[in-house]
């Protein structure tokens, strides 16, 4: 019993050293991207970029540029990104919005190395859900349904820009 302790205490502890990669936020697809470029990983980058971006970075090249920029600078973080504007979107069965937001890169004492334009394009699915029976044991005839609406908001974000 103890070895089986120890080898989920383990396992668990290997999961936490893992990064994840970010596509749902702002800040996070530029951390993502970052994290790519460190590991020289080329298909996950270009993952985190569109338009402009993808266009100018998109490639070895590119890429290995945009570290040469990063890479000489000390102390380098993310900051909080700044939601710059909304735009709704009517599209088929889903609401759409695009939130185009600016995320600075610093280095050293809080000087913007670049700055990324992220575009982040929010989805709202509308589903009707209809339960009937009781939580604890299997439909019953007669047993009350329930029926509501729910909203499921997805995100997905992207570098389009990098000045």
């Amino acid at each position: 019993m103890k070895n089986i302790l120890t080898v989920v205490a383990l396992a668990a502890a290997t999961m936490g050293l893992v990064g994840c990669d970010d596509y749902v936020t702002p800040s996070g697809v530029v951390r993502t991207a970052a994290e790519k470029i460190q590991k020289r990983e080329l298909k996950g980058f270009k993952k985190a970029l569109t338009g402009k971006a993808l266009a100018e970075y998109g490639s070895s090249e590119g890429m290995a540029s945009l570290e040469a920029r990063v890479a000489k600078e000390p102390n380098v973080r993310v900051a909080d990104a700044e939601l710059l504007s909304v735009a709704p979107v009517k599209n088929g069965t889903f609401q759409t919005a695009i939130k185009t937001y600016a995320v600075n890169v610093l280095a050293g004492q809080n000087s913007r190395l670049l700055t990324a334009t992220v575009l982040c394009d929010i989805y709202s699915v509308d589903n009707h859900v209809s339960h009937c029976g009781i939580a604890h044991g299997p439909y019953a005839p007669g047993a009350e349904c329930v029926e509501f609406d729910r909203s499921t908001e997805l995100t997905e974000c992207k570098i389009s820009e990098i000045r």
